[in-house]
């Protein structure tokens, strides 16, 4: 009975979820211009105010030996050269990531004007669409048996111009490029559309997103760190001055973007790592839970040994799902890191140089056939078995 309503469950909010997925896919206009850019003068509007009060309102009253200041000259300004440079890289950052388009699909792809898909129809009157697609390369007559639950990894050819194909830009999309819906547009390498930026974060604009995010990520802790220290020493200093409450503001906003900047800097370095978008991440995410949920299917939720023995025969047959069950995953995460950031040390931190690919071609993980297809390991080449 549990378990019968536990799949009722679990039906209805699969059902909500692809009901939910469905509405959004059906959006075709894009967002104005102006909602677009909105926060990109919001964030700087925040800026700014970043900028006056920690130097107006924080340095100035130390270097000018204002009455009540926490501290004397010498400290206003070793606390505020670092600021600076942090500051005007982090506007460099910002500069180069919103100014540099993340590369669209329709520029560089001659529209079609037909839908490959209904090709597939018009081959022959007896000729289904899985009739014409290429079967699946599997030694089916030479598996021995497998684990109690078998790995069902999808077998859909999305390698294919058919499964490529945008309706909406009425293009056979390249590898790795998404339909933005807030754009309007599809996008090279589509990692998510980020308002903070006014736009996509794509192929040719990554690298330099990232590097917004690792120069925010120093100062708004540095900004946290050095406020509040001192904030503190002026409260308890009983000839000191009120505490500036737009001080207590910006340690409220620094405290903030420190935990958000950090907390996306170390997901999209791992991401980058792994060889993968965000997107990307999220449809490997949905096949782990896929696979969560059919081992809790098959076992008790006491069953965690036999539940680990079915992943570690899992990974025997098939690799591991991050890396060797991702099509775009390059071998190494050196390689991946390189192929967004660029080979330059100095690259990697300052919105410099560009990234090694063109959001046009990538090579395929030869752990797949080259229709996007996940073989088994005894498929593999030799050299990576």
């Amino acid at each position: 009975m549990h378990s019968a309503r536990e799949r009722t469950c679990c039906g209805v909010i699969e059902e909500a979820k692809y009901k939910s997925r469905e509405k959004r896919s059906k959006k075709s206009t894009p967002q104005p211009w102006i909602v677009r850019k909105l926060m990109v003068f919001l964030t700087i509007g925040i800026m700014g105010y970043t900028a006056y009060v920690y130097i107006g309102r924080f340095c100035v009253g130390m270097i000018r030996r204002t009455r009540g200041a926490p501290a004397g000259r010498g400290t206003g300004i070793a606390l505020l050269v670092p600021f600076a440079l942090l500051y005007i890289w982090m506007l460099w950052a910002y500069a180069k990531v919103t100014l540099t388009a993340p590369g669209f699909a329709k520029d560089t792809m001659l529209p079609r004007h037909s839908d490959p898909r209904e090709q597939q129809h018009t081959r022959g009157v007896n000729v289904g669409v899985l009739d014409t697609l290429p079967h699946p390369v599997t030694a089916l007559a030479k598996r021995t048996p497998g684990p109690r639950v078998p790995r069902r990894p999808s077998m859909t050819p999305v390698l294919l111009p058919e499964y490529r194909y945008c309706s909406r830009d009425g293009i056979v999309k390249p590898f790795r490029a998404h339909h933005c819906r807030n754009c309007g547009t599809c996008v090279l390498k589509f990692d998510h559309h980020c308002p903070w930026i006014g736009q996509c974060v794509g192929a040719r604009n990554h690298k330099f997103f990232v590097n917004f995010v690792q120069v925010t990520s120093i100062l708004t802790l540095y900004i946290f760190a050095t406020l509040l220290a001192y904030t503190i020493r002026e409260s308890s200093d009983v000839l000191a001055g009120d505490v500036d409450p737009q001080q207590i503001v910006l340690i409220a906003l620094a405290g903030v973007f420190a935990l958000f900047t950090t907390t996306l800097l170390l997901s999209h370095t791992y991401m980058i790592w792994h060889g993968q978008t965000t997107v990307e991440s999220m449809q490997q995410h949905n096949v782990k839970e896929r696979e969560a949920r059919a081992l809790n299917r098959e076992f008790r939720f006491w069953e965690f040994g036999a539940k680990r023995r079915t992943r570690v025969e899992w990974e025997r047959e098939w690799g591991v799902l991050g890396t060797d069950g991702n099509v775009w995953w390059l071998g190494s995460g050196r390689k991946g890191w390189e192929d967004v950031m660029g080979t330059s040390v100095w690259g990697w931190f300052l919105p410099i140089g560009r990234s090694m690919n063109d959001g046009l071609n990538y090579p395929i993980n030869p752990r797949f056939d080259q229709q996007g297809r996940w073989r088994r390991r005894a498929e593999w080449p030799a050299e990576l078995r």
